[in-house]
């Protein structure tokens, strides 16, 4: 947000175990999307290397290599592309299904283990491509936030109860 922002950097070198653009969360990111009312995630990218980057949010039943889950839609970051905001569905509809994951109902009920943010130009892999990049990461954020759906669900219900008090009084 400005000057002296703290982002995530990420580098990849192409080869081994360093060789993937991949950042994964096994805890914060986690839990029942659908009873969250969670459809979006937005987030700031950066291309800070000199290839282009195809960024996609995976979602794995377990953080193991080959495991079933979910692969957004890329976000297509041009070399030097600058601060980048994108908003990915995350409904059932704008989802690819990897390796025969558990419906989308069940999965997005607390049935993952695993969000990742990684570079993959094709959609058969949940854990990313070799490259060798560079990626910022800033202000990721899941809509609607958890909390505004719930005050959205009490300012609703306060609306109603006043309602039924007017018509009650009449």
């Amino acid at each position: 947000m400005g000057a002296n922002d703290n982002f995530m950097q990420m580098t990849s070198d192409g080869m081994g175990s360093g060789g993937r653009l991949t950042a994964f969360n096994l805890n914060q990111w986690l839990g029942s999307y659908i009873a969250q009312g969670v459809t979006t995630v937005e987030i700031d990218l950066r291309n800070q290397g000199n290839v282009p980057l195809s960024i996609r949010l995976a979602f794995k039943t377990e953080n193991v290599q080959v495991t079933p889950g979910y692969l957004s839609a890329p976000m297509l970051l041009p070399v030097g592309s600058g601060w980048l905001h994108f908003s990915i569905s995350i409904t059932a509809a704008n989802l690819i299904a990897v390796g025969g994951p558990a419906p989308y109902n069940t999965f997005f009920s607390g049935g993952f283990a695993d969000f990742r943010i990684i570079h993959e130009v094709g959609t058969a892999n949940l854990n990313g491509d070799f490259v060798i990049g560079q990626l910022g990461i800033d202000n990721i954020r899941a809509v609607p936030e958890p909390t505004a759906l719930a005050f959205f669900a009490f300012g609703a219900l306060g609306i109603i109860f006043l309602r039924f008090r007017r018509a009650a009084s009449r």
